[in-house]
């Protein structure tokens, strides 16, 4: 790999890491800009390598796409919610569903469960494989529930598995470009 590659690798990451900070930090002055860089030059140096830290930081834009499905599926799930509450007479229909997904990896699998969890009126007690035993408490059409969770929650997920960047199947020992 080309010296200029890597460095171009490292200034991303650092840039990238460092806008991280900044924006869980919330404070634009010269001080936090300088402190931002430094975590981030530090975040990328703890990799080792360089080309590590440029796959990771490519995942920076699906890590932020996540979180704004995560965010509209949490909305949105508190709103059925409070309609349950707020409505009595309403007739749920709780029901457990077995889950299969394709997501590659284990890490993937857990990600989704727990997003899955922490969406309101869903918990998934079992994760076996890639087989997910999720408890709903509102399903009356069970497909409908199913279709969100691929659609939405675990295709948001699967941007980040390896199988979606080949920078980092490159690094996972897949081939040398």
């Amino acid at each position: 790999m080309s010296v200029t590659r890597r460095l171009g690798g490292f200034l991303v990451g650092t840039i990238s890491w460092g806008a991280v900070w900044l924006l869980l930090d919330g404070q634009l002055t010269v001080g936090g800009i300088a402190f931002a860089l430094t975590i981030g030059a530090l975040s990328v140096w703890l990799t080792r390598t360089w080309s590590e830290a440029w796959a990771v930081a490519s995942r920076v834009p699906a890590v932020i796409r996540l979180a704004g499905v995560f965010v509209r599926e949490l909305m949105v799930s508190n709103l059925q919610q409070m309609r349950i509450v707020l409505t009595p007479r309403l007739r749920v229909a709780p029901h457990w569903m077995e889950y299969e997904t394709e997501l590659e990896t284990e890490a993937g699998r857990v990600v989704l469960a727990v997003l899955i969890s922490l969406t309101p009126g869903t918990v998934v007690s079992e994760l076996e494989g890639t087989r997910l035993l999720v408890h709903v408490l509102d399903a009356r059409e069970p497909a409908i529930v199913e279709h969100r969770i691929r659609a939405r929650l675990e295709r948001a997920v699967a941007r980040l598995e390896p199988a979606h960047d080949p920078r980092v199947r490159q690094f996972q020992g897949g081939e040398d470009r």
